[in-house]
Parts: C-alpha cells; sequence; structure tokens
C-alpha cells in the first residue's frame, strides 16, 4: 500500500511572496517596481471599498520575505484640530491605539485589510495590472532610449490591416506602421524581420517602440553590418538618398587611394551588395563615390546614366549642368525622374541635363568628365603621401636636439707615457670615456705585398701597427689636462709602416718594369711601309 505523503500547509502570506517573486521574475522587472505597483493598488481598493474619497495618507508596508501586508493611516499630533483628515489630538490618538502622544508625533492607525479584501479583490487585480503595464512602459523605455538607430530581429507576432506588432523579445514589443513598411512587405505570424529602431514614443498607449523599415538610415546600417570595408573604417558612407521599395543612392569615399569605395561595396558580381539587398525586397541600390569636387560628385551621382562632361553654372546657388549622350538621356533622367531628383537629393546640387548635340548648339562649354577624374585622383594619391610622410617623420624632443653632451674624462692614479691623441665631437648621443681599443685594420694598397708584409711585421710590436680609424672627424679638438692634474706627454698616432727593399731588390724591381714597358711599345712599332700610303693617295689625286 503506498504510502501517503504529508502536505504541508502553506500560509496565505506564503503565497503572496511567493507570487510576488515569480511576477517578478516572469516580468523581469525589479521588486521595487512591484512593491510600488501593489502599494498604489491597495490605496485605491481601500478609498473604493470604504467610500472615503478624501486625501487620507495611507501607509503599505509589504514584506517580500514574509508576505506580511500591513496598511496604516497616518495622521500629525496637534494640540488644536484645524483639519481631522489630516490631524489629531492626544486624547484621541490614545483613544484609537491606546498609545500616549505627544505634540508633534505621527500616529500611525492601523487598518484591518480583511475587511475589504475579499469585496475590492476584483478593482486590486485591475489596478494592479495598470501598474504593471506602466511600469513595464518605463522599462522599456529605459532599456531601449539608448538603442535608437540600431537594427534588431524580430519576430511578426500581430497583423494588423495598418500595423503589426513586431516581438523584439520576450517582454518587449514594438510598433511597425503600414506606412512604414516596403511595397513588397507582406508578413505573417511568426516570420523572421529586420527593423530599424527610429523612436522610443514614452507618451504612446500601446508598445512604445516605434520601428520602420523605410527609414534611409535603415540601408546605412544594413551596409555597415554586411560590408567588411564600411565596419573596419576602409570606407566611410557620406551620404544616402532612398525612394523606399524603388531606388536607394549612397555616396562612400576611402582616404586610401588604392582602394576603390564603390567596387569595395558592391564586391565581384555584386556579391557584397547582394546580402543588403536581401532585407529589403531587392529593392535598386546605386554606390556613387563621394568627391570634394562637386562637379565629379554629381556625375557619379547619375548613375547607371554615363555622363560625358560638366558644367558649373553658379556655385553660389548649388546649380550644375550634366553633358549626355543621346542613348544616355532618358537614363539620366530616370522614370517619373527618380533617378535625378535622388542625385539632387543626394548631393543638395540643383542638375540641368543636356544632350551633347544641344550642348555644342548652344555653345555651352564644359568639362571633360574623364579629365576630371585624372586630376581628383591624382590629388588623392599626393595628399595620401604627404600623409604618410609627415606620420614617418618621428617626432624628437626640443631639449635632446638642442643639448650637447660632452664626454667627462676620468683620472687614473696611474699615467701610460705612451697615449695616443684623442679626437672629440659634439654629439647629441653620450659617450662612456674608456681607453682607446683600436683594432687593427688592413690596408688595401698593400694587398700585393701582405706576405712580405707579415714576415717584416713579425718581429715588430703590435702597437706600432695599429692604424687609425677611417672615419674623417669635422673637428679636432684636443682634450687639455687639468693644471692640477700631471702633464702627459701626447704623441700622434703613426702610420702604418711601409715595406723596406734593399738597393739589390729596387734594382730587380726597376729592370721588371722596364721590361714591360719595352713589352708594350713593340706591340705598336711594328715596321709599316708609309711609302706604299702615299704612292697610294698620289694615285687618288
Amino acid at each position: 500500500m503506498p504510502r501517503k505523503v504529508k502536505q504541508t500547509a502553506v500560509s496565505e502570506e506564503q503565497n503572496i511572496a511567493l507570487a510576488f517573486s515569480e511576477l517578478c521574475k516572469d516580468k523581469a522587472l525589479p521588486v521595487d517596481v512591484v512593491v510600488d505597483a501593489m502599494s498604489e493598488a491597495l490605496k485605491k481598493a481601500y478609498f473604493r471599498a470604504t467610500k472615503d474619497y478624501t486625501d487620507t495618507i495611507l501607509e503599505v508596508n509589504i514584506d517580500l520575505n514574509t508576505g506580511k501586508i500591513e496598511m496604516f493611516k497616518i495622521k500629525n499630533v496637534v494640540e488644536e484640530i484645524k483639519d481631522d483628515v489630516f490631524e489629531t489630538d492626544p486624547e484621541e490618538a490614545f483613544e484609537e491605539t491606546g498609545v500616549q502622544y505627544n505634540i508633534g508625533d505621527v500616529v500611525k492607525t492601523p487598518i484591518d485589510i480583511s475587511s475589504f479584501k475579499r469585496m475590492a479583490a476584483m478593482q486590486v487585480k485591475s489596478v494592479f495590472k495598470q501598474k504593471l503595464r506602466e511600469a513595464e512602459k518605463q522599462q522599456v523605455v529605459k532599456n531601449f532610449s539608448n538603442r535608437v538607430g540600431d537594427i534588431l530581429t524580430g519576430v511578426v507576432d500581430a497583423v494588423e490591416s495598418k500595423h503589426c506588432i513586431i516581438k523584439l523579445d520576450n517582454h518587449t514589443n514594438a510598433y511597425l506602421n503600414k506606412n512604414h513598411m516596403l511595397p513588397g512587405d507582406n508578413f505573417i505570424k511568426g516570420q523572421n524581420v529586420k527593423v530599424y529602431v527610429e523612436e522610443v514614443d514614452k507618451t504612446a498607449t500601446g508598445a512604445p517602440v516605434i520601428v520602420s523599415r523605410t527609414n534611409p538610415r535603415f540601408i546605412v546600417r544594413l551596409m555597415e553590418m554586411e560590408i567588411s570595408d564600411i565596419a573596419n573604417g576602409t570606407v566611410e558612407i557620406k551620404g544616402v538618398a532612398r525612394q523606399p521599395g524603388s531606388r536607394t543612392k549612397v555616396s562612400v569615399y576611402s582616404k586610401d587611394p588604392n582602394v576603390d569605395p564603390s567596387g569595395a561595396c558592391i564586391g565581384p558580381h555584386g556579391m557584397t551588395i547582394s546580402h543588403v539587398l536581401s532585407y529589403i525586397n531587392n529593392e535598386k541600390i546605386d554606390v556613387v563615390n563621394y568627391s570634394d569636387n562637386p562637379l565629379l560628385y554629381v556625375a557619379d551621382a547619375l548613375k547607371p546614366a554615363i555622363v560625358t562632361g560638366m558644367q558649373m553654372i553658379d556655385e553660389n546657388t548649388k546649380s550644375c549642368r550634366a553633358i549626355v549622350n543621346n542613348d544616355q538621356y532618358s537614363l539620366a533622367i530616370g522614370k517619373e525622374a527618380q533617378n535625378v531628383n535622388l542625385a539632387v537629393r543626394l548631393t543638395g546640387w540643383k542638375i540641368d541635363i543636356k544632350k551633347e548635340e544641344e550642348a555644342v548648339e548652344q555653345g555651352y562649354e564644359y568639362v571633360n568628365v574623364e579629365d576630371l577624374k585624372i586630376i581628383e585622383n591624382a590629388k588623392r594619391i599626393r595628399t595620401a603621401k604627404l600623409d604618410n610622410e609627415n606620420k614617418s617623420v618621428p617626432i624628437v624632443e626640443e631639449k635632446k636636439v638642442n643639448e650637447t653632451i660632452e664626454p667627462e674624462i676620468e683620472t687614473t692614479p696611474t699615467i701610460d707615457n705612451n697615449i695616443i691623441e684623442t679626437v672629440v665631437e659634439p654629439t647629441t648621443i653620450p659617450v662612456t670615456p674608456t681607453e682607446p681599443k683600436v683594432k687593427p685594420t688592413t690596408n688595401k694598397s698593400l694587398n700585393a705585398f701582405s706576405e712580405l708584409e707579415a714576415a717584416l711585421n713579425s718581429s715588430s710590436n703590435n702597437e706600432d701597427k695599429q692604424t687609425p680609424s677611417r672615419r674623417k672627424p669635422a673637428k679636432k679638438q684636443v682634450e687639455k689636462p687639468a693644471e692640477d692634474e700631471p702633464k702627459v706627454e701626447v704623441k700622434k698616432q703613426v702610420s702604418p709602416a711601409l715595406p723596406i727593399y734593399t738597393e739589390e731588390e729596387l734594382k730587380s724591381i726597376q729592370a721588371e718594369q722596364e721590361q714591360e714597358e719595352a713589352e708594350e711599345a713593340s706591340k705598336y712599332d711594328e715596321d709599316i711601309d708609309y711609302d706604299e700610303f702615299d704612292d697610294y693617295y698620289d694615285d687618288e689625286d
């Protein structure tokens, strides 16, 4: 026979405490918000149940740990009662509470909640729900006020004839008006959709978060998310003009002259920009190269039309003239002037489009667009080089440049008589004085007699074979010994010894040189019959 599990009785106060904790967790609301909503609901229920329409001051204490709820009526103790709603005297306070009060004290008279709790249960429920909705709205406004301008992914929760409700998370709904939908947006419940947070309305009766899919910034944020060159800062978006559902023009710019900004955004075969198009029902996007030259900027803004020439009409009024071929005229204007209107909104310039034949007939003087591109590209390259040169120049502090540090010579008690002359040059690098150490080097002019020199120098002292440093000093400054120090005899460094030959060796060397000269002369002093040449020239005469 199964054992019966003994059920523990749960008091009403424990149920209240449990309900409060679950409510805070389910609605993701702070505890103090739920407590304030409950306190306000109990106060309104008391006034309805007791039909007390005065401005009585009530105090509600709710202990979430135990679930105990207490309510008190607050009055001030005065000597003479002028308003019995807010004031009482010590005698009346003693009668109501059984406690002696002095003038200036505050009397808290307990109220039995059970007397009106059941009667006003429905009233408490409706008021509590209303207060919770207000608290939720304030929490949503607080969480999303700093997310205006972001793109969020939501789920379609409800589809109405004039709007849709998008569920952004478990506790937040967003309002998407039909005017802010694209022409091809046919949503169904449960569908995922990307939206742009346009506004957070604190006074809205429904969902306080207003989202849109037609805002021009929606395209900008999508490109920043999907195109890596824009995300890492290589390419910068300068402007955008949009006709939702039809066409959008975006101007981009890059400081690097080796980067084509529009090509980086479009990608090979349009693969990069296709990710953006998939979120906006394949709306057409023209990526335009931004330029500081307004003529070149306007010419590129008229894409997909090809502009051959540009003319400045009036820079003050920002008006210019674009010259196109006959077959590009209708494309430059666009259907219902859509293309030229978007170009005007993007650049901020008034554009007058003329055919090339008409421009020639009327004598318009315009500049070739290709020439403008070459000039502008050269400027960008020059500017980039200057920036790189400025970055590569090291920054040196003035103190380090101007100050010259002279080496200090340490004196020792023992002084060698054979001291080589030292040369000191002014330098910005501190020098630590040490004893001169000169490494033996080989003179290039003596390479032919290296064996003979080695044999002669083997018997001499190693110090006499030392060679001077090859660096030519700018100015020789000899360090003079101090007056108190003992004078030191200074010897100049001796140049390396040249080979010494005997008289017999010199005579043999001279004989070899004479023999070599004679052999060289014999090559050109062959017997030549000059009479033959004379006869040849006489015959010609």
